[in-house]
């Protein structure tokens, strides 16, 4: 933890520092008031150890200044032996602990353990709200879009079947032909677009079985490369024969739902690089997996040969609606870390020396 002693007293300081420092925080020491709240108004501390008599101040009075500047965070009084007033009064001011001199170490290590298991817990609360919050969002996307998806499914349907009739119509007119096929297009995007949304909106349930992760990915590429047959790169599954026969414990609908979306993106990475090229279709659009274990997880890694990703983009490539494509929704890489997530696993992004690498850890007990 990152504490703050505020101690006039040479000997009493540096005794501070000395047992602190031995337990590994980061210490800062102020020998006077002005000083503490120098450090306060630059620097956030876990904590703050303050003498009640300095020379320049007594803690009564700076107690409201480090609150102002340290909101929420604990402050622990040092009193001399005797001072039941003093430490009544601290106390009704919102100190958190005291401590009696002479400091006795084993007490000073008891205090800030509870320093720290308070700030494990206020973290530990943070987190559940913000899950909280994001639950309560996603379910108000998710009864909007629900409700659109519902209204609009007719709509979609009887538009389709008059494309359908004006088809026909049309017998040998091609032009206006492809231009039918064009709307029909459009509104197939239209609709895949509202089931994203509500995917992504909705809670994730898992109906977990045994799976082969191996013959899963191969299972999905070819649902891809059916799909589009003039693919140019070529798909390269790496594991040993342990690795390559043994089973997981997962949601296979949901899990191919994420290596469909990161081989995808794989794909179009490869694509779009070798459109900007204007290189022929050659062994390098590659995209390579790889598939390791450990005593306790399952790792996969997808790399592609395309582009990268820029730096700026790295940090939001997880969030919802941010894409870099001209169409889709920018839902597919955070629908599938809410699932990785919800496998109590991990996935991650990493530019290499040519394309980019994604990782995602699976536990192989779960």
């Amino acid at each position: 933890m990152h504490i703050l002693i505020v101690e006039d007293d040479d000997d009493g300081r540096d005794n501070f520092v000395d047992v602190l420092e031995m337990d590994s925080h980061d210490v800062t020491a102020a020998c006077s008031g002005k000083e503490a709240l120098q450090f306060c108004e630059s620097d956030q501390f876990d904590a703050v150890i303050l003498d009640w008599n300095l020379l320049d101040a007594t803690a009564d009075r700076l107690i409201p200044h480090i609150k102002r500047l340290q909101p929420q965070k604990p402050i622990v009084v040092v009193t001399g032996y005797g001072d039941v007033e003093l430490v009544v009064s601290a106390m009704r001011t919102g100190v958190w602990d005291y401590l009696a001199k002479p400091i006795n170490p084993e007490v000073l290590r008891a205090t800030l353990a509870r320093v720290e298991e308070r700030k494990a817990n206020l973290e530990s609360i943070k987190r559940i709200q913000q899950k909280l919050v994001e639950s309560e969002r996603l379910a108000a996307i998710g009864q909007m879009v629900a409700g659109l998806a519902h209204e609009s499914r007719n709509a979609f349907q009887r538009s389709q079947a008059c494309l359908e009739m004006l088809e026909l119509n049309l017998d040998d007119d091609k032009e206006n032909v492809a231009i039918v096929g064009k709307i029909q297009n459009a509104l197939e995007e239209l609709h895949q677009l509202y089931e994203e949304v509500r995917d992504y909106a909705a809670p994730i349930v898992l109906d977990k079985n045994q799976v082969n992760i191996h013959t899963l990915i191969q299972d999905t590429w070819q649902e891809i490369s059916i799909a589009n047959p003039e693919l140019n790169s070529k798909l390269f599954i790496q594991c040993n024969d342990t690795t390559g026969t043994k089973t997981v414990t997962l949601d296979k609908r949901r899990m191919q739902q994420v290596f469909r979306n990161v081989l995808e993106n794989a794909r179009d990475a490869n694509e779009k690089k070798l459109q900007i090229s204007s290189e022929k279709s050659t062994g390098k659009q590659e995209i390579a997996v790889s598939i390791s274990e450990s005593e306790n997880d399952i790792q996969i890694s997808i790399s592609d040969t395309g582009g990268g990703i820029q730096t700026k983009d790295k940090a939001e490539i997880f969030e919802p609606f941010f894409t870099t494509k001209t169409r889709g929704t920018g839902l597919g890489l955070a629908i599938s870390k809410r699932i990785i997530d919800a496998h109590s696993g991990t996935i991650d992004v990493e530019d290499c020396h040519n394309g980019s690498t994604f990782h995602i850890r699976l536990p192989i007990s779960n």
